[in-house]
């Protein structure tokens, strides 16, 4: 038990990738460290994904 809540803490649980809490952790992570030389940050915008989201988590009884 103790390891599904350390993994849904900083995970989806429907996909299964990383949530907002793990990105904004591992973020002010990367910009304290003073040998972080460069770094990207990509965001995607993914239109109408409620829907999708509504569909699936109906399906999976969440």
């Amino acid at each position: 038990m103790t390891n599904r809540i350390n993994f849904l803490l900083f995970h989806d649980e429907l996909t299964g990738i990383f949530n907002r809490r793990f990105i904004v952790n591992k973020l002010d992570e990367l910009l304290k460290d003073n040998e972080v030389k460069e770094l990207c940050i990509i965001f995607l915008d993914i239109d109408h994904f409620k829907s999708v989201n509504d569909t699936y988590d109906m399906i999976k009884g969440i």
